[in-house]
């Protein structure tokens, strides 16, 4: 009987060659739009804010490069709502106080809406 160790063989059996970079073009791959993702017309146009740096105070040498897209509908608006003015609107036009309401959750008391107000505008 004999054992042949691949250490022995002057000659491996599989030819082995190191990958070489190509340089053949990758086939594109060309996703179908829809329509509702292209612009409309009468439709507000946003835009997009930036480059703003942001140095962190808590890691050193962290520095992040970031923008910000603003819808246009909250440009040159003095004060954006939120969902959470939304919820206290709609409690104060069902005549519900919405700095009362809370609700407890494992011991934790918690307002149901914690930092809204009512929208004066949608009032009148």
């Amino acid at each position: 009987m004999s054992v042949a160790f691949a250490a022995d063989d002057p000659k491996p059996s599989v030819d082995v060659k190191p990958a070489q970079p190509t340089n053949a073009a990758r086939p594109s791959v060309q996703y179908k739009t829809d329509p509702d993702s292209l612009p409309q017309e009468g439709v507000p146009k946003g835009k997009l804010e930036g480059p703003f740096i942001f140095k962190s105070q808590i890691f050193s040498n962290t520095v992040r490069k970031y923008w910000v897209f603003v819808p246009a509908q909250l440009q040159g608006r003095g004060s954006p709502h939120y969902y959470s003015d939304l919820h206290a609107t709609i409690l104060h036009q069902l005549g519900l106080n919405h700095k009362k309401m809370e609700v407890v959750t494992l011991g934790r008391t918690m307002r149901l809406v914690e930092e809204g107000r009512p929208i004066k505008e949608i009032i009148g």
